[in-house]
């Protein structure tokens, strides 16, 4: 048992401060936490030195959910709701770019102060000063309050039009990503008709904000995950990159560099979301076992990928994108592992088995979740991902393409031109598998009804994990 846990080490440690981290959100106190944190070490040292491996390993795991409980205790101390129905000074930086209206803009704000009271939480702004700028930093007095919405809060920060806004000193890191954004947007906006300038700031930027209607096109389908930045984007540009850097005659290891140092580049100029980090961390995992000529364990590089999440943002445990990008990848490294698939060599029908059988293990995998969090149970989402990732991909290859080629006038108008047929084209699919009535059922699990699916899901797995294993056994002592 201990050689198998040590296979996937790191994500045995990812699991245990997960549990710590909720634990210590709803009931454990943060002084409570570090103490018995300080105890169970001791308690570590002591096992180890007696060669007693069993209680070692016990207190090992205790330690890091008592840990998990600690780092989260001073972000847990203070809950959105400590600052309702009253003005106070906040200090934030805008994470989004603005939304323009009649009489005001709105925008998402990263609120890191409220008086003298640290905190990180997410709040949409609705600024009546109409003076808000993409990634600068603020301190303003305003007045957050809760709203409902299908029976869920949500949370608003009022900027009433006549306040006093002090801006604060922008790091150089902000500066070049702004710079950065401005240039890929200005660039979209030049070459490509409004609709595909729309949709690349959104799947190449992060930039959802400039997105209206298609969302809900999008969403009725099962397929925004086609819109944000997320482990698919990551994984198709980081392979995109590396193979035409391959083109060129770049020696393997190279291109393999290269495409990580732009990897994390690009994760950082995007917004850093949890989907795109762990995607980033994986892929440079990867590329350090390829150059250390050590083979990596996925379930270890993932469990490796949230640990360094949770230790940057304890909190980011509670969002839905951290939830959906850890989730899915699991299912997949699992569904893989326990029902292999023998792909046939034919490299097209290969292609579409492994973004159907990835799809179902996926699917499988967050209906709860996304039922829990959108109300809504997908039927035919499997099936669309079959149709719309491959002409999602040659769009993504076509933009590198355009991106490349972009100081050069001529050839960025002619690419830009492809590129806009291509996606007005995707958005006529999209708008086609739209209108079929049952692309998804409403329906919102329950957080009991979230448990009892994921038991009968373990159960069903482990019986027929125990039944082909029984299966094999046979063969191997009775072969025909």
């Amino acid at each position: 048992m201990r050689l198998k846990l040590a296979g996937v080490f790191n994500f045995c440690i990812f699991i245990s401060l997960c549990v710590g981290i909720v634990l210590g959100y709803y009931i454990l106190n943060f002084h409570i936490a570090l103490v018995f944190s300080a105890v169970f070490l001791i308690l570590i040292y002591l096992f180890y030195r007696k060669k007693n491996i069993f209680f070692s390993d016990i207190c090992i795991v205790i330690f890091l959910i008592f840990l998990g409980a600690a780092l989260v205790g001073p972000s847990a101390r203070y809950k959105k709701d400590d600052f309702l129905k009253r003005e106070s000074i906040f200090y934030f930086k805008v994470a989004s770019l603005p939304k323009h209206y009649a009489n005001k803009n709105t925008v998402f704000v990263e609120v890191k102060r409220v008086g003298d009271i640290p905190v990180k939480f997410k709040v949409q702004a609705m600024d009546f000063t109409k003076k808000l700028s993409y990634l600068d930093s603020y301190r303003i007095k305003a007045k957050l309050s809760r709203m409902r919405y299908e029976g869920r809060a949500f949370y608003r920060l009022w900027i009433k039009s006549d306040t006093k806004i002090e801006k604060m000193p922008m790091s150089w890191l902000d500066r070049f990503r702004r710079k950065t954004t401005d240039y890929f947007l200005r660039v979209f906006k030049e070459r490509l008709n409004p609709q595909a300038y729309r949709f690349l700031s959104s799947v190449f930027l992060g930039r959802r904000e400039l997105l209206g209607e298609e969302k809900t096109m999008f969403s009725d389908i099962g397929v925004s995950h086609l819109l944000a930045i997320s482990g698919l984007h990551i994984g198709l540009t980081s392979l995109i990159l590396f193979f035409i850097l391959r083109m060129f005659s770049m020696s393997f290891r190279t291109a393999l560099g290269v495409s990580v140092v732009f990897l994390f580049a690009y994760t950082f100029i995007t917004g850093v979301s949890s989907s795109t980090f762990r995607a980033s961390i994986m892929y440079g995992i990867f590329a350090a076992g390829f150059f250390m000529k050590r083979k990596t364990d996925p379930l270890n590089s993932l469990g490796l990928a949230g640990i360094i999440c949770l230790l940057i943002n304890p909190l980011s445990l509670f969002e839905v994108g951290f939830q959906l990008s850890f989730f899915s990848v699991f299912a997949i490294i699992s569904g893989f592992r326990l029902f292999p698939v023998k792909f046939t060599k034919n490299t097209v029908l290969c292609y579409i088995e492994g973004i159907f059988f990835s799809s179902l293990f996926v699917t499988v995998m967050i209906t709860p979740v996304v039922s829990y969090y959108f109300g809504k149970v997908y039927i035919l989402s499997i099936i669309y991902n079959i149709i719309l990732i491959p002409f999602f991909t040659a769009i993504l290859m076509i933009n590198f393409i355009f991106i490349i080629f972009s100081p050069f006038a001529i050839f960025a108008q002619a690419i830009g031109l492809v590129l806009s047929i291509l996606i007005d084209l995707f958005y006529s699919l999209i708008q086609f598998l739209s209108a079929i009535k049952i692309s998804y059922v409403a329906l919102r699990f329950s957080t009991l009804g979230i448990v009892v699916y994921y038991a009968v899901l373990a159960a069903v797995i482990v019986s027929i994990k125990y039944i082909k294993d029984n299966m094999d056994k046979r063969r191997h002592f009775y072969p025909v």
